[in-house]
């Protein structure tokens, strides 16, 4: 943030596009974030993806009720049918520990962002 270009602006976008204005929503999606999912080996990504992946994790930290009126759902029979997903507890774990090992062997690694020591 402190080397964004419009940093004083309050109303500047965080990520415009290179003519300083909003993405689009189809647009961001096919330009951006298709392409890093693509690189990750999802192929099939979408918006929807997304929503269920956050409605997932948000389970964790609240009520049927609390996630249903995050995902702004009527009903939260249309939360727990097509949004939310049980994680079984050991696969939880299972992904807590690669992903401690992955970032202990990115900490080690100095990120391009950085400036040189």
């Amino acid at each position: 943030m402190a080397k964004h270009p419009q940093r004083q602006d309050p109303r500047a976008f965080l990520f415009p596009t290179a003519t300083g204005t909003a993405y689009r929503v189809g647009n961001f999606l096919r330009r951006v974030l298709k392409p890093i999912a693509k690189s990750a080996g999802i192929e099939d990504f979408d918006f929807r993806a997304m929503r269920s992946t956050a409605s997932t994790l948000f389970q964790t930290h609240g009520t049927v009720k609390d996630t249903q009126g995050q995902m702004r759902h009527a009903d939260p029979t249309t939360t727990l049918r097509y949004y939310v997903k049980v994680i079984p507890e050991n696969q939880r774990k299972a992904v807590a520990d690669f992903e401690s090992s992955v970032m202990k062997k990115g900490a080690r690694r100095r990120s391009k962002a950085e400036p040189n020591r």
